[in-house]
């Protein structure tokens, strides 16, 4: 019989790390799979199963040197989609792989934050989005916030208030402008599993303090139930067919108070931990999906949500705690580390015990998350070359 693993991604990702702990806390059967560079990075995660060295070729290696292995393959960068989607064109993806992926022309018009907006802005689904000639001849009241199409969180965004901000545009073709709305904090972060366009499980958190404070990452937010925000994602992800796991960030408009999505993450997020802590489970639910031995015994069932205002309604699983909240005190919010609460869970913490330590120790001297971390934090332009 052949053994089920889980593809939990690089040894040093925050989510890798958070998932394994709370897998592990909770008494789950899941078998890790996890990417290492080093002997110190494997002390992380007793009992997994380790490939040594990154990228999606050191995954497919493996995969066809272990035909034993049934592996789960959860999706935690895009360009390892990507990968896959090629793989699979070329007929060279092993056939112990295993996901749950939307169709490749769908996956393009999601993580395009360029043909997302244009799409989904003229269903009234999306922030209004504003051409190059546009703005050449007028700036909006409210301003504008210039987005890489192809990029991850705040790296490379940049506010246009007047036209001479848009001199710091190199390659407007390689960008989104869209309206800007509200403050950046006050954001709805709606997570989905569906398959062909149809919700499965879902939940949702809104921002409660972002780093710096006026904008950029999130290091607290809390359970929420929003119904239009519901039924703006489910129209969004029926339109796309959508298959898997995704993400939409919604803010509301000031001037009409309509929540309209901004962009959509077709990955697995940064606040996974907060669903599985909640009671939610997405990640569960997904990994269920494709293969019924993860849990043990059957599958819990998929019983009605607990969204306020609608106790009809037949999205998600039953919480355990709508209270709940997600911290990253390290290194944004190190505080609430002298405050911790039940109703809490924490980034690179919750779950580790005394490995917390080495996992903070072994991030602090990574390079690339370094370089993350400034480009978050002063969202610095990424480097984007177009030609025009």
């Amino acid at each position: 019989m052949a053994t089920v693993v889980v593809y939990l991604g690089h040894a040093l990702d925050r989510r890798t790390f958070d998932l394994f702990n709370w897998f592990r806390k909770t008494n789950s059967t899941q078998v890790a799979l996890i990417q290492t560079s080093n002997a110190f990075e494997q002390w992380l995660y007793p009992g997994a199963h380790y490939i040594d060295g990154l990228g999606m070729d050191k995954l497919f290696d493996f995969a066809r040197s272990k035909p034993n292995l049934h592996i789960v393959y959860l999706p935690f960068l895009e360009d390892q989609i990507e990968a896959i989607y090629a793989a699979h064109a070329q007929n060279t993806l092993p056939e112990n792989i295993n996901y749950l992926l939307p169709h490749p022309d769908d996956f393009v018009r999601a993580n395009d934050k360029g043909l997302f907006t244009s799409i989904f802005s003229a269903q009234k689904l999306a922030v209004r989005g504003y051409s190059w000639a546009e703005l050449q001849q007028e700036i909006p009241h409210a301003g504008v916030l210039a987005k890489p199409k192809i990029g991850r969180g705040a790296i490379g965004q940049i506010f246009i208030r007047n036209h001479t901000d848009l001199t710091k545009i190199n390659g407007y073709d390689a960008y989104v402008f869209q309206k800007q709305l509200g403050h950046t904090h006050e954001v709805i972060g709606a997570f989905f599993l569906c398959n062909k366009g149809t919700i499965q499980a879902h939940y949702q958190h809104k921002r409660i303090r972002t780093y710096p404070k006026t904008g950029g990452v999130s290091v607290l937010s809390v359970i929420h139930h929003n119904l239009e925000v519901l039924e703006k994602g489910r129209a969004i992800l029926k339109d796309l067919q959508w298959s898997g796991l995704a993400m939409i960030e919604f803010m509301q408009d000031p001037e009409d108070q309509q929540y309209y999505a901004i962009e959509c993450n077709p990955r697995l997020w940064g606040t996974c931990l907060l669903g599985e802590f909640a009671g939610f489970g997405l990640i569960q639910l997904y990994i269920h999906q494709i293969s019924n031995t993860f849990l043990i015994g059957e599958a819990k069932p998929m019983v009605q949500s607990c969204w306020q205002n609608n106790p009809n309604s037949d999205v998600g699983v039953q919480t355990t705690n709508p209270e709940a909240k997600i911290c990253w005190p390290f290194p944004y919010h190190i505080p609430a580390l002298w405050k911790r609460d039940k109703n809490t869970c924490y980034i690179g913490i919750s779950g580790a015990g005394f490995r917390a330590i080495l996992f903070i120790s072994l991030s602090l001297f990574s390079l690339k998350k370094w370089s993350t971390l400034r480009k978050k934090i002063f969202r610095q332009k990424s480097s984007i070359s177009t030609k025009h």
